[in-house]
């Protein structure tokens, strides 16, 4: 890419290290161009500029929306130098040869959406020149410089020195500046999809979605040493991101972030209630909560399944002191997430430098009441669904069998439902007394998961006798019943749905337990 005559049009919202830039276009040799706030700006530090209006001969309308929509302008940055049809056209015409592109654009999202403006007052933060002059210099990278972000005008400026300006330095800046284009035009279509009555709850699933994802950091590896991973996040800003920081220990894993995932939507379903989790490959193997203090809760969740809790993670809504951290310490685990830690805890923890130790602000908040969207990756497709926010409310359950359940039973099936909803199917929980003590998660047929359920049970200190059991899905038949019962299980709780919905009924009133029916499955894969 070459210099002929040297021309740069600069018109930007964001005015940071602007000034170092233009004195250098001055040194170098550019006549710039400038729009009104930006020309002002310039004048305030002693930097000389054209108008854009005095230039086109046009002066801007309509309050400023019609400014640099000009064939002097876009004919200037968009002719093939090359072309020789181009350069009679050029020749013929008045209008300067523009080698270099500023701008950037009217803060949208800062703006409309996070102040939540009508899409009448929105409209106003909406860049129509921006976009399309930095589109324009773009596309024709080979002679004009497309330069968008602050960032990089420290590069700008060497550039600018040279005789030539890299080729590969400008289809960089090309490339970043139809990425940022596509962002900000994603960010307000998604905005003014959101004002639509198609975004009601009627219709949760749009015709389009719009992703925009930057890179936030490469991951050691993926599930597994031999792929390659990283972790991205949303480039809207208004966006809902897990706010943590992390006091020691190695950078999060790829297998960590989805077990803090599954452990935060675990914990948040159990708000406001004192709740521990241990958790190893997304599934929960081992759950307590309304205890007095925060070493009650890790205790008896350590309980639930001590060897499986090896190498697995903590996450709790409560803070963790000093004593609860040396019994902590007693077995290795990868990663400990709190809202906060006393000094002391961090003091002990800090003997264990592998240990990821993460303080997350808003673990104390509630699951989201309004539909949100999960999605996945399947062959070349994507599956979007419908996040099954919360746990159904008892008061929406269904008595099924002759026996009445307890309130405080029923209270202890909502708990064992709510780990059921989080543990991969099929999947049995069996509860006692706030604490988890036996969970059969990620087997094939149901009965199977009953099974090891029960086995986990009988080894807790807790004792299988009394206990209550949830199943993530209807029983097809009624041998989890007979099983359940046998052991001393005194009530079940179940989407219902089978056709033989009678027959696990029958069971339990054979055996004089109770069962609800919730009406909802919580299927996980």
């Amino acid at each position: 890419m070459t210099s002929a005559k040297k021309c740069a049009l600069v018109s930007v919202y964001d005015k940071k290290g602007l000034n170092i830039l233009a004195k250098s276009l001055i040194d170098s040799d550019y006549t710039i161009l400038s729009t009104g706030g930006t020309r002002s700006y310039l004048e305030e530090n002693g930097i000389k500029s054209l108008d854009i209006s005095e230039y086109t001969g046009q002066k801007e309308l309509f309050s400023g929306r019609l400014k640099t929509l000009h064939p002097k302008v876009f004919g200037g940055i968009l002719y093939d130098r090359k072309d020789p049809t181009h350069q009679d056209e050029k020749n013929n015409s008045d209008f300067l040869t523009i080698d270099l592109v500023v701008v950037n654009f009217y803060p949208f999202e800062k703006e409309a959406v996070e102040k939540k403006l009508s899409p009448s007052d929105a409209i106003h933060f909406i860049d129509i020149g921006g976009p399309s002059l930095l589109r324009a210099a773009a596309k024709n990278w080979q002679y004009c410089l497309s330069i968008i972000d602050p960032k990089d005008y420290e590069d700008v400026i060497e550039q600018i020195k040279k005789p030539t300006i890299d080729n590969d330095f400008s289809i960089k800046l090309a490339t970043k500046v139809f990425q940022k284009v596509s962002q900000y035009d994603t960010l307000i279509a998604n905005y003014f999809g959101s004002q639509t009555k198609d975004s009601s709850v009627s219709n949760p699933l749009p015709d389009s979605i719009n992703l925009q994802l930057q890179k936030k950091r490469t991951l050691k590896y993926g599930e597994n040493p031999h792929q390659i991973a990283a972790v991205y996040e949303p480039m809207s800003a208004s966006s809902c991101k897990l706010q943590f920081s992390q006091h020691q220990g190695q950078d999060l894993s790829y297998n960590n972030y989805l077990d803090l995932e599954s452990g935060i939507q675990l914990i948040r379903d159990l708000n406001p209630n004192p709740s521990l989790v241990i958790l190893k490959h997304t599934n929960p193997c081992g759950v307590s909560y309304r205890k007095s203090n925060v070493i009650e809760l890790f205790n008896q969740a350590f309980e639930s399944d001590p060897i499986s809790a090896f190498g697995g993670i903590i996450i709790t809504n409560q803070e963790i002191d000093g004593e609860t951290a040396q019994h902590i310490s007693k077995t290795f685990f990868e990663c400990i997430a709190s809202p906060s830690f006393t000094s002391e805890a961090l003091e002990i923890f800090k003997k264990k430098k592998r240990l990821r130790i993460l303080t997350v602000a808003d673990l104390n908040k509630k699951p989201a009441t309004t539909i949100s969207q999960s999605l996945k990756s399947s062959l070349d497709h994507y599956l979007v669904q419908t996040s099954p926010f919360g746990v159904i409310p008892m008061s929406e359950w269904k008595t099924v069998s002759e026996k009445k359940t307890p309130f405080e039973k029923k209270e202890e099936l909502l708990f064992a439902m709510t780990v059921a909803k989080h543990l991969k199917s099929n999947a049995i929980v069996i509860s006692k007394e706030g604490r988890t003590i036996g969970l059969g998660a990620g087997q094939m047929s149901r009965i199977d998961a009953c099974q090891i359920a029960i086995d986990k049970a009988k080894k807790n200190a807790a004792g299988i006798d009394g206990s209550v059991m949830a199943s993530d899905a209807f029983f097809p038949f009624r041998d989890c019943l007979d099983l359940a019962a046998q052991n001393g299980i005194c009530a079940v709780v179940q989407p219902g749905g089978s056709k033989k919905d009678s027959d696990s009924i029958a069971a339990c009133n054979e055996h004089r337990i109770s069962m609800e029916f919730s009406n909802y499955r919580y299927f996980k894969h």
